[in-house]
């Protein structure tokens, strides 16, 4: 009976990453809250990064790869990393305060790659301002996103447990 919950909870990050095939806003997609969600349900940390790491990198085959991409996937183990401790503190404050941090860090951090690397704008703090003001768009799409996928993952989650016990986590449930 245990597999059925660490079947459901693989399904719903590869669902999750799939997800970002259909067609959305830019940049209004589930990853932060995929990343929170498998932290705080896979029983294991390296279970849960392998999981979303895997989907990710299978969703990326579609959607094709850039060069900040490595640095994505480390914000996105990392967010794993602070899902894990919403593992035993689920409280929809606390779920929903750790979308916005992280969503807040995904931006300040890509956004300085982007300054960084890109040559799109000049390396002075005049660029930097402009890198991050043009960037501000995008970045109310990705907050709902992550928001609003973070809710879902979770309350869709938490309904799912309430109705099947079969999903609830158990002292046997080592694998999930």
């Amino acid at each position: 009976m245990r597999n059925i919950r660490f079947i459901t909870l693989v399904l719903i990050i590869l669902g999750g990453a799939l997800s970002r095939l259909i067609p959305h806003y830019w940049n209004m997609t589930p990853l932060i809250g995929m990343a929170l969600f498998g932290g705080a349900h896979f029983q294991n940390r390296r279970t849960a990064m392998g999981m979303v790491l895997a989907a990710m990198i299978l969703s990326d085959l579609f959607i094709g790869y850039h060069s900040l991409l490595p640095l994505v996937y480390a914000l996105l183990l990392g967010f794993v990393w602070v899902g894990t401790y919403l593992k035993e503190n689920k409280k929809p404050l606390l779920v929903l305060t750790a979308a916005f941090g992280s969503s807040v860090i995904f931006f300040l951090i890509t956004n300085f790659a982007v300054w960084l690397t890109s040559g799109l704008y000049p390396l002075t703090g005049e660029g930097l301002t402009r890198c991050f003001i043009y960037a501000i768009p995008f970045f109310q799409h990705q907050l709902l996103g992550d928001i609003l996928f973070t809710a879902v993952f979770f309350g869709g989650f938490a309904l799912a447990e309430h109705r099947f016990s079969v999903l609830k986590k158990t002292s046997a449930s080592l694998v999930a």
